[in-house]
């Protein structure tokens, strides 16, 4: 019937929407608390984390500071993005899954890939230039920019949307 169900099951999402939106956000001049929620969400509708291509997901033992000491022990560079990036700590876990972008997820070792049964999980993808553009080092661990951070929060699946638009409409409120 020329059906393949390969062509429906690969990997086929880019950061390219997120760079795009924040590259415009940045130029108008707008705050990013006051700019329209719609456009956020449509960006991340647009590069969904489970469809970004390379998706490594792991289970998160232990905190976010250990696991980007171990990840810095790889030479993998690690990014973190999601709420940890929007608040600028990774003190306190704050999202249901944290996001980290590194130089090569495959390579990662000590660390069990995450199964049904994970309890806590963390997605792991490669560091694109667009990424890349948005990070900064804070001493000694480099964030995206907040705005890239809650647009990854908001293309995230589980409940990590719903947070991220209770924290928005809560800034929207505290800006009015």
């Amino acid at each position: 019937m020329g059906y393949s169900l390969e062509d429906q099951v690969t990997e086929s999402g880019s950061d390219q929407p997120i760079a795009n939106y924040l590259d415009r956000l940045l130029t108008s001049g707008r705050d990013f608390v006051t700019a329209p929620i719609r456009d956020l969400l449509t960006t991340a509708s647009l590069a969904p984390i489970s469809k970004r291509k390379g998706l490594r997901r792991i289970e998160l033992e232990g905190g976010l500071a250990e696991v980007f000491y171990q990840l810095n022990q790889q030479e993998q560079k690690p990014i973190v993005s999601s709420l940890e990036a929007f608040f600028g700590s990774i003190a306190v876990l704050q999202s249901f899954i944290p996001i980290l972008y590194l130089n090569d997820p495959a390579s990662v070792t000590g660390f069990k890939d995450a199964t049904m049964r994970s309890t806590q999980i963390m997605f792991l993808l490669a560091t694109t230039d667009n990424v890349r553009s948005v990070a900064k080092s804070k001493k000694t661990i480099t964030m995206v920019s907040p705005e890239w951070g809650l647009i990854d929060a908001l293309a995230s699946p589980g409940r990590q949307p719903d947070a991220t638009l209770e924290l928005i409409g809560a800034l929207k409120e505290a800006v009015a």
